[in-house]
């Protein structure tokens, strides 16, 4: 059984020199599309409401299944969160440690 060749993806961000840490960065077209393809599928089942739980003032908001789908290239944005963060700080070592534990799209209106 041979070994898999992990690929390591290369994510371009921004941020602000102000105020607390913000980075600023895109997503693929694919990766929009499979956020957007799983938020309508868990709008068709009423018990993913995310409404009571969330503390915004937003009528659709829906709990995405399967989470873990979204994890294999979340990732990569967290690690690119951390390299910012260590770069904004002028230096350091914050280890990306993290740990999705829900995961929810919003359908906004003007």
């Amino acid at each position: 059984m041979g070994k898999k060749k992990t690929e390591k993806k290369n994510v371009t961000f921004s941020y602000f020199n102000w105020g607390p840490f913000l980075m600023y960065t895109k997503i693929t077209e694919e990766e929009c599309q499979h956020l957007l393809n799983g938020g309508a599928k868990s709008r068709l089942n009423p018990q993913n409401s995310m409404v009571d739980k969330l503390a915004g003032h937003i009528k659709e908001e829906y709990k995405l299944e399967n989470p873990e789908e979204y994890v294999k290239w979340l990732v990569y944005y967290f690690d690119a969160y951390s390299q910012g963060y260590n770069k904004w700080r002028g230096g350091g070592s914050l280890k990306p440690n993290f740990s999705l534990t829900s995961l929810w799209i919003n359908y906004m209106k003007a």
